[in-house]
């Protein structure tokens, strides 16, 4: 299997923008939830990785997490960076930090001494607020779509495209348009 490259080449990554971003686990193991009836149900390292979520603000000021949402072995979560940045972190300093972190609070709480994550993750640049209006919607249609979800250990249907089934869709009334977040 060849892998991804890395990054856009020549992008900061530390700029301002919003960030759709996906993490694997270690062989797409299910550490952190089932699904039953399209509601996720967290154990107890599925609890601490979305504490750790949670608290990336906390430890990065500039960061503004929206829509988010944890499956049984990957997360899935859009990511701002702001103008606040002076210390110029990168997503992939702010995604490391993130995964490091849950690592270690699953370790102490002793919930399991395996690898957690993946070494790499999945990232998007949202380039406009109709892309950011699917991928919301993808994220938040995700657990329904679990049974064909190419992450899943249990599907044996082939590769669906991850946007492919939004293409058309117009944004739910609930996802209000997101300017550019202040910290």
């Amino acid at each position: 299997m060849t892998r991804r490259p890395p990054r856009l080449v020549g992008f900061d990554y530390a700029s301002p923008g919003a960030y759709f971003i996906t993490i694997c686990t270690e062989e797409r193991s299910c550490f952190f939830s089932s699904l039953n009836a399209y509601q996720i149900e967290k154990n107890e390292i599925g609890e601490a990785v979305s504490e750790c979520w949670l608290a990336i603000p906390q430890f990065y000021s500039f960061v503004v997490l929206d829509v988010w949402v944890l499956m049984p072995n990957h997360l899935h979560g859009i990511l701002w960076i702001t103008e606040g940045n002076n210390s110029k972190k990168s997503l992939g300093q702010i995604v490391g930090s993130f995964k490091a972190r849950s690592a270690s609070q699953i370790s102490k709480r002793g919930l399991t001494d395996r690898k957690i994550w993946q070494s790499d993750f999945y990232e998007h640049i949202i380039r406009s607020e109709v892309e950011l209006f699917r991928i919301r919607e993808y994220i938040a249609n995700n657990p329904e779509n679990w049974v064909i979800d190419h992450n899943n250990p249990n599907y044996k249907g082939g590769y669906v495209p991850p946007f492919d089934k939004y293409e058309n869709v117009q944004p739910s009334t609930w996802l209000k348009p997101m300017p550019y977040p202040k910290p």
